[in-house]
C-alpha cells in the first residue's frame, strides 16, 4: 500500500490535509480531511470518530485519479488543440504537395501501431473510386465502354443496375449488341441462330441506308437467345427433333464424306466420285448443276462461298467448280497423295495431304486466272513460317 499526499485548490477550505490510499485488492476507497479511510464497510482505523468530509475517488478518461478538475482541464487542452490545429493547417495548405506528403510521412512514422489502423480504416473508402463515372467526365466514354465490353452477360446485367452513369455507358456504348456480335463470331451455334432467326442482320455494321435498333432491343434480345438454346439443347437431349433422310442415289458405292450446307442448299462429297447439290426445303437433288462429276476418286473435302466450290479427293487433285452453273474451272495436280483436307479464305487457300508419314501443306492465291499454287510445305516449316516457332 502507498501514501501520497495531495494538496487541491478546491478543498482550500479544508485544512486537514487529503490523504489519499492506493490499493487495488480492496474496495474502492474515500478520502478524508482527517486522515481517516472508509472502504465500503464503513469502517475506521481510528477509535475515535472525528469530523470528517468524504470525497470519493474518480478516474479520468487517461486512467489516472482525479476529481471535478479533470473536466476543466480537459475543456481547456480541448481549446488549446483547436487554435494550434488552425494554425498546422493553415502552414499546411500553403506548402507543396510534395512537402505535405514528406511532412505527412514524417508524422506517420511518429505515431503507433493503433493510430495506424485508425487512418487506414478513414482512408480506404476515400481510396474506392468509382472510375467507370469519373471516366466519362475526362471525356474518356470509349475506356469505359472498354472496360465494361469485357463483361459477360451477368455482369453486364448486374453493372446496368449500379447507378444511372453505369446504366448509360453501357446503353450508348450498345455494349449488349457487342456482346451478342463477340457469341456470333466465336461460337458456330449462336451464328446459325443469328441467321436462323434473322437477327444476325442487326449486327456489326449496318448497310448503307439502313440503321440498327437502340439499345434495348439488344438488351431484351439476349435473353431470348439463352432460352432459344437451352430449349434447342433439351430437344437434343430428350430426341425431340424431326429426322429427315436424303437418299443420295450412289447404288454402286454408298457413302457422304463431306458436307457444306446453308438455309437454300446442301453440298455433299460423295464416296461414288460426285459432288451433290441438294435443296434444302424438298431435300431433292437440282436437275441442272445438281450432281458435278470429274473426279476420279472419292471426294473427302470441300467447302464453297457465293462464288466457288472447292474439293478434294483421294485422286490427289483439288478442283474449282461454279458454284452456279456447277462447271469445273480448274483442276490442281499437286499432290502425290489423297487430298485429306482443305479451306480457303481472304484469297488463300490451304491444303492438306499425306504422303507416307510426312504431311504436306499446299498454299494457293486467288488470282483473276483461278487458283494458282504458290509453295508446298512440310508442317513443320509451315508453322515455323507462320508463327515463328514449332512445338512437337
Amino acid at each position: 500500500m502507498e501514501t501520497e499526499h495531495i494538496l487541491d485548490d478546491s478543498l482550500d477550505s479544508v485544512e486537514a490535509p487529503m490523504t489519499v490510499i492506493y490499493d487495488n485488492n480492496t474496495s474502492p476507497m474515500s478520502v478524508t480531511t482527517s486522515g481517516g479511510i472508509r472502504g465500503d464497510d464503513g469502517g475506521s482505523d481510528n477509535e475515535e470518530q472525528e469530523p470528517m468530509t468524504t470525497i470519493p475517488l474518480t478516474h479520468s478518461s487517461s486512467g489516472g485519479v482525479g476529481g471535478g478538475g479533470g473536466g476543466r482541464r480537459k475543456k481547456e487542452s480541448t481549446a488549446r488543440y483547436n487554435n494550434e490545429r488552425e494554425m498546422c493547417l493553415q502552414c499546411f495548405e500553403k506548402w507543396s504537395e510534395q512537402d505535405q506528403l514528406e511532412f505527412m510521412e514524417h508524422l506517420l512514422s511518429r505515431m503507433c501501431h493503433y493510430q495506424h489502423g485508425h487512418i487506414n480504416a478513414f482512408l480506404k473508402p476515400m481510396l474506392q473510386r468509382d472510375f467507370i463515372t469519373l471516366l466519362p467526365k475526362k471525356g474518356l466514354d470509349h475506356v469505359a465502354e472498354k472496360i465494361l465490353g469485357y463483361l459477360d452477360f451477368k455482369s453486364l446485367r448486374e453493372a446496368e443496375l449500379v447507378c444511372k452513369e453505369w446504366h448509360r455507358v453501357i446503353a450508348d456504348g450498345l455494349l449488349w449488341k457487342k456482346l451478342i456480335e463477340r457469341k456470333v463470331r466465336t461460337d458456330p451455334l449462336w451464328r446459325g441462330l443469328s441467321e436462323r432467326k434473322g437477327w444476325g442482320m442487326y449486327l456489326f455494321k449496318p448497310r448503307p441506308g439502313e440503321q440498327h435498333p437502340g439499345h434495348s432491343y439488344y438488351r431484351k434480345l439476349y435473353p431470348k437467345i439463352i432460352q432459344d438454346i437451352q430449349t434447342i439443347e433439351a430437344n437434343w437431349r430428350m430426341g425431340r427433333h424431326n429426322l429427315q433422310r436424303i437418299n443420295c442415289r450412289s447404288e454402286n458405292s454408298k457413302g457422304v464424306y463431306c458436307l457444306q450446307y446453308d438455309d437454300q442448299k446442301i453440298v455433299s462429297g460423295l464416296r461414288d466420285n460426285t459432288i451433290k447439290i441438294w435443296d434444302r426445303t424438298s431435300l431433292q437433288c437440282y436437275k441442272v448443276r445438281g450432281v458435278l462429276t470429274g473426279h476420279t476418286g472419292s471426294v473427302l473435302c470441300l467447302q464453297y462461298d457465293e462464288r466457288v466450290i472447292i474439293s478434294g479427293s483421294s485422286d490427289s487433285t483439288v478442283r474449282v467448280w461454279d458454284v452456279n452453273t456447277g462447271d469445273m474451272t480448274n483442276t490442281l495436280i499437286h499432290h502425290c497423295e489423297a487430298v485429306l483436307h482443305l479451306r480457303f479464305n481472304n484469297g488463300m487457300m490451304v491444303t492438306c495431304s499425306k504422303v507416307c508419314i510426312n504431311e504436306l501443306i499446299s498454299l494457293f492465291s486467288r488470282g483473276a486466272s483461278g487458283l494458282e499454287t504458290e509453295k508446298i510445305w512440310k508442317i513443320m516449316v509451315f508453322v515455323e513460317k507462320k508463327c515463328g516457332r514449332y512445338t512437337r
